[in-house]
């Protein structure tokens, strides 16, 4: 699941900020990142790190983890559950709310800031690669995913 979620985030096309695979990330970022606003969140379950810090410290951003979004704009711990997340939606009141909602019913608002249009599209990229069984859609891979993993670090 770890592979597909993955896939699906680094599918989305992003701007000057986007998430990175953990792998392309220095180890102190990420620390800062948890210790900052995900400090529930095992260092091993981090998938990708988006980093809005000018010198690139992992103190403001967002965090995906295996089973989280966590944001430095979300109220401080909070993590939004992966798991049974049905859709992801701009809020039309808000254009920096992110609205998630879940299988059960529940709808929460996620404040990505400037970030909310690309947040909205990784969530959606996520939820279409967990509809599919697990695998991510190839349309997902071809459009960034290799592009992605042919840049050298």
């Amino acid at each position: 699941m770890r592979e597909t979620i993955e896939a699906a985030v680094l599918s989305v096309p992003g701007g000057t900020f986007s998430f990175q695979p953990v792998a392309a990330v220095e180890g102190k970022a990420i620390r800062n990142a948890i210790q900052r606003y995900a400090p529930d969140c095992a260092e091993a379950d981090v998938i990708a790190l988006m980093d809005t810090t000018l010198l690139h410290s992992g103190r403001s951003g967002f965090l995906l983890s295996a089973k989280h979004l966590y944001s430095s704009f979300f109220e401080a711990g909070t993590g939004f559950p992966l798991q049974g997340l049905k859709s992801a939606a701009l809020d039309s009141g808000n254009e920096h709310l992110v609205k998630l909602t879940y299988e059960s019913g529940e709808v929460c608002s996620a404040f990505a800031n400037i970030y909310a249009e690309y947040i909205c599209k990784v969530m959606q990229a996520v939820i279409q690669s967990s509809e599919a069984g697990g695998t991510p859609p190839s349309e997902l891979i071809d459009q960034g995913v290799e592009a992605y993993r042919s840049k050298s670090y």
